[in-house]
């Protein structure tokens, strides 16, 4: 190849690369509008500094010297960038160099101007997102890469400015007009500050290292100059996904209301103090909290407990519960606290008196009637205090029954030996469509498990963890590491002989077969009796479906801000439609009081329930 083509390279590659990348990263079938997406221009001026065997000098003349750069980008993923930069600068330094004219070394200073392109990534160390969800205002990066450097440089006498040596003049360059051409290898570190949504200012500096020893006239030392550029620029985002969420608190908010108006509101309330607060409290803030059983049995009835400090304000405790239909809650001093029951739960009003700065309130909750199974427990509520300030909270916990615990076993049969031999159970803890999960995220969300499983299936990717010879063991880690992770959705799934058997999972579950009676170990319960075969069998958990989009993905880091839940949120896409579910649910009447919170209490208004089998939707 000749030298005239080589300097096109850079150009050839930076498009395959791109292309290549983004077609990697993106869906099999990339929807409209994806190349339209997360595109970045900077532009950026600063100055270079010779770091070669002829070296920059504080002494007005061979010191720093200005550059400015152009380049065009693409984000591919939150955290990984490729971009093709433009670049042109000036470069000097002084030395001795050797003069042909005067036959002897003298002290030289060199003059270059230098013109780039080069190819390079980024990476960003930090996350986009902040611990409380909202976008990063700043984040530091690396970049590397490489291009071709052209440049022309001329050497002069310091004694009397008379000529020493050049190279890169025409017709000896190979580069552009005549220059001198070689390969050139950017690295640098960065750090950006967000200016807007889509607006950057960027700090940089990068050590360009060529692949010659020739840019400052002097072949000795080191056999690759280098010279170091630092700049300050704007970056601009286009299309950007990055929204200026405000994170959610519990204290949702506080704002001053007539205290007047307050007994036409709580008619069966009256005020003691007209809103006077205490001058040791005023600055203070009302703190509530709520306790629920994680785990029941079979009690016919526990307690629930609000522990509130009113920080000296008299007022309302106005507070909404939502949960199952079949729970119930009930008070001891009906004379205190107002309760309405209503369609998704019970509303409560209590009266606190401004002396009542701690008080541990207890409520019952009626559990007989429930299922086994995973529920949640909603509060959203407020106080209004007579001072003329309100202040609202939320609270969401999970309350799981176990029944089956409280029951003796019924004796068992054996079943033929080796029937169910080979079989072990897994837990899956994570699924994905089309594309694998990236092995940092699955760490980060599993740091303590020393092997996850990953497994491919009609397009579809499986994580699972541990093995075990009773389903009950399965489940048992199932939940401790939902407790432990706070995600939910994970399943225990079925082996035998190392292989995941939907065959068998499907007579376990007692699927229109005889051999559905027995458990893992061969064991015959009595007496038996399931339910034929019907569409419910062929569903085993519920989403909520709370976000659907044609053509363009929304924002995962802005649907989990607004959702304000650690409920586990998936993508599924089918072709250039894209779907988004919450949470993951073995009752549909729990899915149906988490759609109901989400329409009532999130805000979002396109909200269904669909059935799952086996992680895809059933039609």
């Amino acid at each position: 190849m000749n030298c005239s083509a080589r300097k096109y390279i850079p150009l050839l590659l930076s498009a395959l690369l791109i292309i290549a990348t983004g077609t990697a990263m993106g869906q099999k079938k990339q929807p409209v509008g994806w190349w339209q997406k997360d595109w970045l221009i900077n532009v950026s001026g600063g100055g270079t500094l010779a770091m070669g065997d002829m070296k920059f000098a504080w002494d007005g003349n061979a010191d720093l010297k200005e550059g400015y750069s152009l380049w065009f980008g693409k984000q591919l993923t939150p955290s990984l960038g490729l971009r093709f930069q433009l670049m042109n600068s000036r470069l000097s330094g002084t030395g001795m160099l050797f003069q042909t004219s005067a036959a002897a070394e003298v002290p030289a200073e060199f003059r270059a101007n230098i013109f780039e392109y080069n190819l390079s990534a980024f990476y960003y160390f930090l996350k986009p997102y902040g611990s409380d969800k909202a976008p990063r205002s700043w984040n530091i990066y690396a970049t590397a890469g490489a291009g071709y450097a052209h440049w022309v440089t001329t050497a002069n006498s310091l004694i009397d400015q008379s000529f020493v040596s050049s190279n890169g003049n025409k017709p000896n360059g190979k580069g552009i007009n005549g220059r001198t051409l070689e390969a050139v290898f950017p690295v640098g570190l960065g750090a950006d500050f967000m200016l807007s949504p889509n607006l950057k200012l960027n700090l940089e500096s990068n050590l360009h290292t060529v692949s010659s020893d020739k840019l400052d006239n002097k072949v000795a030392g080191f056999p690759y100059d280098q010279y170091l550029y630092t700049s300050a620029g704007l970056t601009y985002q286009f299309n950007t996904n990055i929204r200026l969420w405000k994170p959610k608190t519990k204290e949702l908010a506080r704002y001053q209301t007539d205290p007047d108006l307050l007994p036409l509101r709580y008619t069966q309330f009256s005020s003691l103090t007209r809103g006077a607060v205490d001058p040791y409290f005023k600055n203070k803030t009302p703190q509530l909290s709520l306790t629920v059983p994680s785990k029941l049995t079979s009690e016919p009835e526990v307690n629930i407990t609000l522990n509130f400090q009113n920080a000296g304000r008299e007022g309302i405790l106005d507070l909404d519960f939502a949960f199952q239909p079949e729970f119930q809650i009930e008070v001891a001093d009906k004379n205190r606290y107002l309760l309405s029951p209503n369609g998704q739960g019970t509303n409560l009003q209590l009266k606190v008196n401004a002396g009542d700065t701690s008080n541990v309130y207890t409520l019952r909750l009626l559990t007989a009637g429930v299922p086994s199974g995973s529920f949640p427990f909603f509060m959203t509520g407020r106080f209004v205090a007579y001072s003329g300030e309100t202040f609202h909270y939320k609270e969401m916990e999970y309350i799981e029954k176990d029944a089956s615990k409280s029951r003796q076993r019924a004796g068992y049969d054996s079943v033929p030996e080796g029937l169910l031999s080979g079989i072990k159970f897994r837990v899956q803890v994570l699924s994905s469509k089309d594309h694998p999960i990236p092995e940092t995220k699955i760490t980060a969300l599993f740091p303590d498990e020393k092997k996850i499983s990953e497994e491919t299936e009609s397009g579809w990717y499986y994580y699972t963890t541990g093995e075990f010879g009773t389903r009950d063991e399965a489940d048992e880690y199932k939940k401790k590491l939902e407790k432990k992770t706070g995600l939910s959705g994970m399943y225990s799934v079925m082996y035998q002989n190392d292989k995941r058997s939907h065959k068998m999972e499907e007579i376990y579950e007692g699927y229109q077969s005889e051999l559905g009676k027995f458990d893992a170990l061969g064991n015959l319960s009595k007496p038996v009796n399931r339910p034929a075969a019907s569409q419910q069998s062929l569903i085993d958990e519920y989403r909520v479906r709370f976000h659907s989009s044609h053509e363009f993905r929304a924002s995962m880091a802005e649907l989990e801000t607004r959702m304000g839940t650690e409920e586990i949120i998936t993508e599924m896409a089918d072709g250039e439609d894209y779907d988004y579910y919450a949470g993951s649910f073995r009752k549909k009447a729990t899915a149906n009081a988490y759609a109901e919170y989400l329409k009532q209490i999130v805000g979002f208004t396109d909200v269904d329930v669909v059935a799952f089998k086996k992680g895809k939707p059933v039609k």
